[in-house]
């Protein structure tokens, strides 16, 4: 009897004690959750003006035919079917978050994604990191680190990282009389490339070097003629001897000349690439990134043009067209090979447009029509 009087008593004593805990130790626990939250809420809040968040989505309809020929186990002989062409429909987003994180340091974040409608993915649509770069700003001095989008020489013929970025550092410095950058990335192996420019008034002089591996040089100009912008970049590329011991080296050049009109602009383009140019990071290498039917390719020469007119509400007519014909043909009497390329643009607003337009036969990749059509909104 004595024992459970014992044993109740026990229980109580407990059941008074967990009691006067809980009581007394929730709150507390309840107040140090809630400070942690306002204290976060407070410190965002306090960086929210320092804070930027944006973003755009496309929306694409396409169509592709291309007249070309390919290899099939179905056919024997010389003879192959022609690729009756294909549609797609598509969106495409992209987030870019802005962070001022003192008065020297940016953060800047890119995301990417795609998703193409009627296939089946088994992780559905995702984001992936496009960019990702902490800058550094003073006086004299811009230096970036990490993994971003960038072009070292003015027309791009072997320091271009517009399709495929920089992983590395970018520094760039100079004063109103000289211009010295460069950048060291390790993406698709590692490349060093330095550029050294004079800007003066009306015009500018530099050159553009990569130093190792794959080797290049470029010098270019660019000055004022008939009141547009003349540009101009003569190149020398040779591939790493290891990979290719038999390259002794191609050159490459390009002329190009824009003017703007009150209503309309017009650039006027020249160029010639020996067999065998071709730099990784060469905006050569970027035609089917670019989406530019008119853009040059390696064994080529010949001259290409854009016009650009503005119209009512808002409607914009962007022609494009090229010829070109090869460095070293296999027949006698090589014909140019025509390029062109037609865009309708209209903007709705400042955040909403619509292109819609037709391509025809690239240079380079046989004769083809490409029809699109796309929706963009920026937000």
């Amino acid at each position: 009897m004595k024992i459970r009087i014992r044993a109740v008593c026990t229980h109580i004593a407990c059941g008074l004690f967990l009691g006067v805990f809980l009581l007394s130790a929730t709150p507390a626990f309840a107040a140090g959750a809630t400070d942690q939250a306002l204290n976060r809420l407070s410190s965002l809040e306090s960086r929210w003006g320092h804070l930027h968040l944006g973003g755009r989505i496309t929306f694409s309809a396409d169509y592709f035919t291309y007249d070309g020929f390919s290899a099939s186990e179905d056919f024997d002989g010389d003879e192959y079917p022609s690729l009756k062409g294909s549609s797609a429909l598509w969106q495409e987003l992209e987030l870019f978050l802005n962070a001022r994180l003192d008065r020297h340091f940016d953060l800047s974040l890119s995301f990417a994604g795609q998703d193409f409608y009627g296939t089946q993915q088994l992780s559905g649509f995702s984001l992936f990191l496009n960019e990702a770069l902490l800058r550094y700003r003073s006086s004299n001095l811009l230096a970036d680190l990490g993994r971003f989008h960038f072009t070292l020489d003015p027309l791009g013929l072997i320091a271009d990282r517009s399709s495929y970025p920089v992983e590395g550092l970018v520094v760039q410095t100079g004063t109103q009389d000289y211009y010295l950058g460069g950048y060291y990335s390790r993406l698709a192996g590692e490349e060093l490339a330095l550029r050294l420019a004079f800007p003066q008034p009306g015009y500018m002089a530099g050159m553009t070097v990569i130093p190792f591996a794959d080797t290049a040089v470029a010098v270019d100009f660019l000055t004022e003629v008939a009141g547009g912008v003349l540009q101009g970049e003569l190149a020398w590329y040779r591939p790493e001897k290891r990979r290719d011991p038999e390259h002794s080296g191609a050159f490459g050049s390009l002329l190009s000349w824009k003017k703007d009109f009150a209503l309309s602009s017009l650039t006027l383009q020249a160029g010639r690439f020996e067999e065998g140019f071709s730099p990784f990071s060469s905006r050569l290498a970027h035609v089917a990134n670019n989406g530019n039917a008119i853009n040059f390719v390696p064994n080529t020469y010949g001259v290409a043009g854009e016009y650009l007119r503005k119209l009512r509400d808002g409607w914009n007519l962007l022609l494009k067209a090229g010829l070109l014909y090869p460095c070293q043909a296999a027949e006698a009497n090589p014909s140019g090979r025509l390029s062109f390329s037609g865009r309708v643009q209209k903007s709705f607003s400042s955040a909403i447009s619509l292109e819609a337009g037709y391509d025809y036969q690239p240079p380079g990749a046989g004769p083809y029509g490409f029809f699109i059509c796309r929706l963009t909104a920026l937000f």
